[in-house]
């Protein structure tokens, strides 16, 4: 019998917290928001890389591997926000590349969409949608968004993309209590149709 309650309780508090993460209150979905996104805490470091996938190697004729020959970050009008230009010596596509959210005079970025461009040398440019998020105060009254939300891209398969690297987990610190609730997406969910597993 105690067994029984016992799970009894359990169930209603995961279910209580299944709710609460799914409220997500203070966080409305956003219009004129791109369809795929990777999303970033604000301060924290964005890695990134150009992918070029085997099956861009399979065109007839075999085009050259193409060489990065710098990137930018662009707000989603095209306004450059920062750029990286290597003109003497191209880099291989294997290159891991970071951005420190600061702008070309060394301000931080202010929260929002930023597009993270790559330029190549044979194959054009290639870029992918970064989200900016300024980390919630949590406080008492409010869930504020305890989880960072990304909505992938999905991958080609024939043509190079851009790569964002998911931003770095916080290790577990005594004191501290993390509580992770994932819920699948079905295609379409994420602008992605029917193309990812």
């Amino acid at each position: 019998m105690k067994r029984v309650v016992f799970l009894a309780v359990a169930v209603l508090l995961v279910g209580l917290a299944g709710s609460a993460a799914a409220a997500q209150c203070g966080c409305p979905p956003q219009a004129n928001a791109p369809s795929c996104y990777t999303g970033y805490w604000a301060g924290v470091d964005v890695s990134f890389k150009l992918v070029v996938p085997v099956g861009y190697f399979s065109q007839c004729p075999m085009p050259e591997t193409p060489l990065i020959t710098g990137w930018r970050v662009e707000q989603l009008d095209g306004t450059i926000v920062y750029q990286n230009q290597f003109p003497d010596v191209p880099k291989g596509h294997y290159l891991v590349m970071t951005w420190n959210q600061k702008d070309s005079a060394g301000h931080r970025v202010a929260p929002g969409f930023y597009r993270l461009v790559v330029q190549t040398t044979t194959a054009g440019e290639f870029s992918n949608v970064l989200k900016i998020v300024a980390r919630p105060s949590i406080g008492w009254g409010c869930c504020c968004c305890p989880q960072l939300a990304s909505c992938d891209c999905c991958p080609s398969f024939t043509s190079p993309y851009v790569q964002i690297m998911q931003p770095p987990k916080r290790e577990f610190s005594p004191g501290t209590l993390s509580i992770s609730i994932t819920v699948p997406l079905t295609g379409g969910d994420c602008g992605c149709g029917d193309c990812c597993p």
